[in-house]
């Protein structure tokens, strides 16, 4: 059973991130290719150096949300936070680093930040679920919507549970590279505990939302420079 598991996980994981590359491929480029007539840019045009200013503020700030709503504003930056956190902790997963980067990447203070992140992650997702359950937005609220933020809790909830087994946690990485190489062989000691199905769960999760990322809000990650470079003309 675990054996097909975490074969089709790993199969499963790499056409996610085709479709990923893909589906951001496609736009960025209809975002780049957009009419700069179109844009709401700024008049008169400030000097480039305050074009760069402002779009990186728009970017890393949202300057918009904190006029109109300074708590959600708030919920947003523990969530992207957590995001960019979460996201450096896993590179340790892929390979070793050199030096220091190495012993901070994998010490025990980098596990409880992560840990931490993780937490402050899964408060925010719960968050913006409330917000779509609630009135005015339970009434605009579509399946789509719900379909995001509930595969981004499965993936931060199941990714906790594992980092918090501190009989697995030592052998996750091992499992990783053997899943990516579609090579279905687990140490000993996973097997028969909950990581042995908990990783490839994990993993398939992640899968989903790659594969659902480009066709969501949250593409915003990743062509926010782009519609901020629009905005900014």
């Amino acid at each position: 059973m675990n054996i097909t598991v975490n074969m089709i996980s790993g199969a499963v994981f790499y056409l996610s991130l085709v479709i990923l590359v893909i589906g951001l491929a496609i736009k960025v480029i209809t975002l780049y290719k957009a009419d700069p007539s179109l844009s709401s840019g700024v008049y008169p045009k400030p000097p480039q150096c305050k074009r760069i200013y402002l779009i990186a503020r728009d970017i890393f700030t949202c300057p918009g949300l904190w006029e109109i709503h300074p708590f959600l504003w708030l919920v947003v930056m523990f969530f992207h936070l957590a995001l960019f956190g979460i996201i450096i902790g896993h590179l340790h997963l892929i390979g070793r680093f050199p030096g220091i980067l190495e012993i901070l990447m994998t010490s025990s203070a980098a596990d409880a930040l992560v840990l931490t992140l993780g937490l402050l992650g899964t408060g925010a997702i719960l968050v913006f679920l409330f917000r779509r359950m609630t009135d005015p937005l339970r009434y605009t609220s579509h399946f789509r919507d719900y379909l995001l933020l509930l595969l981004i809790l499965g993936a931060f909830v199941s990714g906790e549970v594992l980092r918090i087994n501190s009989v697995s946690l030592a052998f996750i990485p091992e499992s990783v590279r053997n899943i990516l190489a579609l090579q279905p062989v687990s140490p000993e000691i996973l097997k028969g505990s909950a990581a042995s199905w908990l990783l490839p769960l994990h993993l398939l999760l992640v899968s989903f939302l790659l594969i659902y990322l480009p066709f969501s809000n949250l593409v915003h990650m990743f062509s926010s420079l782009l519609t901020n470079r629009l905005k900014r003309v």
